[in-house]
């Protein structure tokens, strides 16, 4: 923005606020009394403030220059203000009769009519308090992108702005507090006053409810962005704080918190492990540890901070395994934190955004310069921390969008990246600070080993008689996993039920020396010595979850669906048309996890799902049961059981009987509807 037409403009705004003071406390009064005499006041106020914002317009269009993001924001949000005031003269038109001395009735008439007309009165001052905030913001976002180009006759020429507004009464006066922070901007050309005009430009945004914003945000937005998030089982207890500490002498990984704090870091961490090694529970401890925050405001420095993540998952939704989703997810999260970016950042939807068809879906082309534009536009203000967990469970390029986030990289923006070691990124990362993570977990297998085996009452008792046998099989269990954390908890789980029905210490040392040291085997090993009515069973439940998985592709299955849908098909006649009491609900829930638990190995897990919608009849459980859904417990099952010699295995078992997975869920989908679901 030139200087004059800088100049021009803030005379024009601060006009504009000004007059708009006084047309509010006059909508006011007349809202208040209901009397006639004051409309012509009123119109001539509305009109003078309908010419500023047709002057401010005029100035932005007359200028010969390219107009930035940031102006044309400005000009948008003057063409409202024209508009709004436009419509209220036309609306004031109706209503105004030639008021005179012998027109008593018609004055009367028209008090009446004002009184019922104090909802469209209030309607505009309303608008024209959002629209005056609106206008504010504009102007200094305009204005602080062309900070570098200010000079003395701007400082004078705002400060004697200032100072004859401040005799107005102009509502809260936020067009004082915006400029003076301009004028502070320009005297002093420094960070921290860049980084108070953005505190203060946040406050006004939570004030300003603007459709147009709110409009792109909610088209960003996809109700699955946090499910993987949510899913990932916490960090067991202390294991993983080695990722904060400085990697020992002969340990071959680069020191994390060195990459988070380091100022002049401009490659991504990256995280590769085996499948099951825990490389997700890593990364959301990462996430949610205050000590990734700590480290990170050490770099961020005098600039602001902002964390944002996304986890791939591949049995997910298709927004949940693809690079566009990916994108959605970042660009929302930053665009709702900054919301004045969008016009910078999305212009062309934000100047269309009336016409556009908010059903269709970005492109992968539009969100990768949207986020090149985020890039560009955040620079000044803003340092950006990304983790993006799975890159292997895209589905997807993975070359591209390796490449992709590699480009990211820069001073202000930072990547922590996980992947089983594919080639696609062991190339694209190649020299990157890195680390593998199954050469490092030893430490925390022997954490949670001890915690959840020698803790354990029967097994306290075996290591009294046998102490230095259950050092050994603690030993053990460690050395034959191989750096997969999955496997250990598996083989936990099998030795506890294994004390629980007697097992001796030997016993126990013969079943750890019989299962396969990977997980494929090991699933195999497990269904395989089910009992044969229980793999009956467990073969019905894959397949039922299986269709609704391939037929609901976006919706999860209901732990309450998953219930009704494992039943008799003769049982969805039998239930009553009534609502599910809260004991019965309960019962149903613990029933079907204990189903899932004994017949399908612990392969089948219950998450909580904190963003579904609780079910209309509110069953007061005091669990959160009804945002129950039903999941595989790790991507390593669903490779297992959808393997073609596996999945033909499994339809095998109920080969020639009547069962049917598409009838049990339309089973279940009628029980729903019987119980209010």
């Amino acid at each position: 923005m030139e200087a004059l037409l800088a100049v021009g403009l803030a005379g024009n705004v601060v006009q504009f606020v000004q007059f708009t003071g006084k047309l509010i406390t006059e909508s006011n009064e007349i809202r208040r009394k209901g009397s006639p005499s004051s409309l012509p006041d009123l119109k001539s106020l509305s009109e003078t403030l309908t010419k500023h914002a047709g002057l401010i317009k005029a100035q932005l269009k007359a200028s010969n220059a390219i107009l930035t993001q940031e102006d044309q924001y400005l000009l948008d949000t003057a063409t409202d203000c024209e508009e709004a005031g436009s419509r209220f003269l036309a609306y004031l038109d109706s209503l105004l009769p030639k008021l005179t001395s012998s027109n008593l009735l018609r004055s009367a008439q028209l008090s009446i009519k004002l009184h019922w007309s104090h909802h469209k009165i209030e309607d505009f001052v309303s608008r024209l308090e959002k629209l005056r905030s609106a206008l504010t913001l504009a102007t200094v976002l305009a204005f602080r992108a062309s900070v570098n180009t200010s000079n003395e006759n701007i400082l004078a020429r705002l400060k004697e702005f200032q100072s004859s507004g401040q005799t107005q009464d102009i509502g809260k006066g936020e067009i004082l507090k915006a400029l003076q922070c301009l004028v502070d901007i320009v005297k002093e050309k420094n960070d921290e006053a860049l980084n108070t005009v953005q505190k203060k430009i946040d406050k006004l945004w939570e004030k300003i409810p603007i459709p147009r914003e709110r409009e792109i945000l909610e088209w960003l937005d996809f109700r699955q962005m946090s499910w993987r998030f949510e899913e990932i089982d916490p960090a067991y207890q202390r294991t993983y704080e080695w990722i904060f500490r400085s990697p020992p002498g002969n340990q071959d990984w680069d020191d994390f918190t060195a990459h988070l704090r380091g100022s002049n870091v401009t490659m991504p961490y990256f995280i590769n492990g085996k499948p099951g090694s825990g490389k997700s529970t890593l990364m959301k401890f990462i996430v949610k540890e205050p000590e990734t925050k700590k480290s990170l405001k050490l770099w961020a420095g005098k600039d602001e901070l902002l964390v944002l993540k996304f986890f791939f998952w591949n049995l997910g939704t298709r927004l949940q395994k693809s690079i566009t989703g990916m994108l959605r997810a970042l660009l929302h999260n930053v665009l709702d934190r900054y919301p004045e970016l969008i016009p910078a950042v999305l212009p062309s939807f934000y100047r269309n955004w009336q016409t556009f068809d908010v059903y269709s879906e970005p492109t992968y082309v539009e969100l990768k310069k949207a986020f090149e534009l985020l890039k560009e536009k955040s620079a000044s203000f803003l340092k950006l921390c990304v983790f993006i967990d799975g890159i292997d469970e895209l589905d997807g390029d993975h070359r591209d969008i390796s490449a992709f986030l590699r480009s990211l990289a820069s001073s202000n923006i930072k990547l922590v990246l996980s992947s089983r070691p594919i080639n696609a990124c062991l190339n694209a990362f190649r020299g990157c600070p890195t680390l593998r993570l199954q050469d490092l977990t030893r430490p925390d297998m022997d954490i949670f080993v001890r915690g959840q085996l020698s803790s354990y009452p029967l097994m306290i008792a075996l290591t009294n008689r046998f102490p230095s046998s259950a050092l050994d099989l603690i030993t053990e269990v460690n050395r034959r996993a191989e750096g997969v954390f999955l496997w250990v908890k598996l083989v936990v789980r099998l030795l506890v039920n294994g004390l629980e029905e007697g097992d001796s210490m030997r016993d126990l040392q013969d079943k750890l020396y019989s299962l396969p040291s990977d997980l494929r085997s090991l699933y195999q090993r497990m269904i395989g010595r089910m009992q044969p009515e229980y793999q009956l069973q467990a073969a019905q439940m894959f397949q039922i979850f299986r269709t609704w998985s391939s037929l609901m592709v976006d919706q999860p299955l209901r732990a309450l669906v998953f219930a009704y849908a494992i039943q008799s098909l003769s049982e969805a006649y039998d239930i009553p048309v009534a609502p599910l009491e809260p004991e019965a609900f309960t019962w149903l829930l613990g029933n079907t996890q204990a189903r899932i638990q004994s017949r399908c190995c612990g392969l089948f897990e219950l998450h909580k799902r904190s963003d579904l919608e609780v079910n209309a009849q509110g069953w007061k459980t005091g669990c959160g049961g009804d945002r129950l859904v039903v999941s595989y417990m790790h991507r390593t099952v669903a490779e297992f059981l959808t393997a073609e010699d596996v999945w033909n295995e499994i339809c095998s078992m109920t080969k020639g009987s009547d069962f049917s997975p598409v009838l049990h869920l339309a089973s279940a989908c009628l029980s729903m509807v019987k119980v209010g679901g």
